[in-house]
C-alpha cells in the first residue's frame, strides 16, 4: 500500500512538472508572428489603387495603376506564394507594391513593416526577392545589348538626331553609391573612408541603359574600372558586333563606331574622349562641346535614376552584394517605364533636353543625391589610333558644312 502512494505521488509530481504554464514558460513558447494586425496604420496598396488616392500612388510607386498591373503580370508569377494551414501568404500585389514603395521613396523597413502590417525580417526578404525576380524577368526584352549591327545603326541614329554626333553607339558613365558600412563589407569597397559600391554604364541616346556594372569595389576609378571590366574585354573581342568603319553623314571620310566617354577613360579607336588640357583650338573645343552634348543621355539616365527612386537620395543601410540586386531592379525599371514613354516616370524638366542649344535640367541644381562622380587621379591613356580618329572628328564637325543647323541636324 504505502509503495502504491509513492508512486502515486511520485506521478502527481512529473504531472505537475510538465503542466507548469508560469509567465516565464509561456513567454518561451510565444509564437513569431506573421503579419501584425495594427488597426490604427494606414496606406495598404489596395488603398493607393482607389481613384481618388491616384496622385499618391505615382508618388510613391513612381507609376500609373495601369503600368503597375502590366508589371504585376509579368512578375506575379513568381512572387505567388501558397497558403498554409498556418497563415495565408501575402499576395503578389503586396509583395511588388511593398517593394517599390521602398524603392521609390527610401523608407526603412521599420517603417514600412508598420504601413504593411508584416514583420521587419519579413519586409527585408520581400524586397530582396522581388528585386531580384523584377531584374531576372524584365533583363531580356529592357537591359540587353544591341546583338545585330542594323540595333547598332539604329543606336547610332538616335545620338546623330538628338546630339548631333554621328557614329556614336553609346555613352558611357559611373556613379558611386553611397552605403553605410554594416562592419561586414570589409576595405575593398571603402574609398577615401567612405563605404561605396560602383554603377558604371553604357546608355543610349533616349537615357535607357544598354549595360550595366553594379558592385565593383569602390576603391577604384571610372578608368580602372573600364580596363578590368567584362564589358573592355568583351569590346576588344569583337563580342559586340558592332559595324564595321562606314563614311560620316555627307562625307567621304571613313570612320568606325565609337562609344564616348569624359576624360577619365582613355582614347581608344572604338571609344571618344574630349581633348585635355586648357590649350585647346577652336577645332577642338568644338569638338569637346559636341562630345558633351553626346555624353547628356549618361547624365540624363543617372539624374532620372536619382530623382525618381528616392532610395539613391540616402545612404543605403544594405551589403553591397544586396545593393546590387536592388541597383539591377531600378535600373530594369527604368527602361520599362522609359520604353513605355510613361509621364508618370519622365516629366519635363528634370532631365537635359536636347533642343538647339542645351536645355539643362533641374537635377543640375537638386544634385545627384548619393550618387557621386568618380574623379579621374592619374592621366589616363591614348592609342595612337584614338588620337587620329579623334582629329578626323574634330577637322569633320568643324566644317561649316558639318555644323549643327538650325533644325538641329548636321
Amino acid at each position: 500500500m504505502d509503495r502504491r502512494r509513492r508512486l502515486l505521488c511520485a506521478a502527481a509530481c512529473v504531472a505537475a512538472l510538465l503542466l507548469d504554464d508560469t509567465p516565464e514558460k509561456r513567454k518561451s513558447k510565444r509564437r513569431r508572428v506573421w503579419k501584425k494586425n495594427w488597426s490604427t496604420c494606414s496606406g495598404l496598396p489596395t488603398e493607393l489603387t482607389a481613384d481618388d488616392s491616384r496622385n499618391d500612388f505615382l508618388k510613391y510607386v513612381k507609376m500609373t495603376p495601369e503600368e503597375f498591373d502590366i508589371l504585376l503580370r509579368r512578375v506575379g508569377p513568381l512572387l505567388t506564394r501558397q497558403d498554409t494551414k498556418l497563415r495565408k501568404a501575402i499576395p503578389a500585389k503586396d509583395r511588388l507594391s511593398l517593394t517599390l514603395r521602398f524603392l521609390a521613396t527610401g523608407e526603412s523597413f521599420k517603417s514600412l513593416s508598420c504601413m504593411y502590417r508584416i514583420g521587419g525580417s519579413t519586409v527585408s526578404k520581400i524586397i530582396l526577392e522581388t528585386s531580384t525576380v523584377i531584374h531576372q524577368l524584365l533583363q531580356e526584352d529592357f537591359l540587353q545589348m544591341p546583338k545585330s549591327e542594323a540595333e547598332w545603326r539604329t543606336v547610332a541614329e538616335g545620338f546623330l538626331q538628338k546630339w548631333q554626333f554621328p557614329h556614336c553607339v553609346g555613352a558611357l558613365d559611373a556613379k558611386r553609391i553611397s552605403i553605410q558600412d554594416s562592419g561586414q563589407s570589409g576595405s575593398t569597397f571603402r574609398n577615401n573612408k567612405e563605404c561605396s559600391v560602383l554603377l558604371a554604364a553604357a546608355v543610349d541616346a533616349d537615357s535607357k541603359f544598354l549595360y550595366v556594372s553594379v558592385g565593383a569595389q569602390g576603391e577604384y576609378s571610372d578608368s580602372f574600372l573600364f580596363e578590368d571590366s567584362d564589358f573592355r574585354r568583351d569590346l576588344d573581342q569583337g563580342l559586340f558586333h558592332l559595324p564595321p568603319a562606314e563614311p560620316l553623314p555627307n562625307s567621304n571620310l571613313t570612320f568606325p563606331y565609337v562609344f564616348v566617354g569624359d576624360g577619365v577613360y582613355p582614347l581608344r579607336s572604338d571609344l571618344m574622349t574630349p581633348f585635355s588640357g586648357e590649350d585647346v583650338d577652336p577645332g577642338q573645343r568644338f569638338f569637346n562641346h559636341q562630345l558633351s552634348r553626346a555624353r547628356q543621355p549618361a547624365d540624363n539616365a543617372f539624374s532620372i535614376l536619382a530623382h525618381r527612386w528616392r532610395i539613391f537620395h540616402t545612404s543605403i543601410h544594405l551589403r553591397p552584394d544586396k545593393v546590387a540586386k536592388v541597383t539591377l531592379a531600378i535600373v530594369c525599371l527604368h527602361n520599362f517605364l522609359c520604353g513605355r514613354r510613361s509621364k508618370a516616370y519622365l516629366p519635363v524638366g528634370p532631365s537635359d533636353g536636347e533642343d538647339r542649344a542645351l536645355v539643362e535640367g533641374t537635377w543640375r541644381s537638386e544634385g545627384l543625391g548619393v550618387m557621386r562622380p568618380v574623379q579621374r587621379e592619374q592621366e589616363t591613356s591614348c592609342s595612337p589610333e584614338g588620337e587620329e580618329l579623334q582629329n578626323i572628328m574634330k577637322d569633320y564637325l568643324s566644317r561649316p558644312t558639318h555644323k549643327v543647323r538650325e533644325d538641329g541636324s548636321i
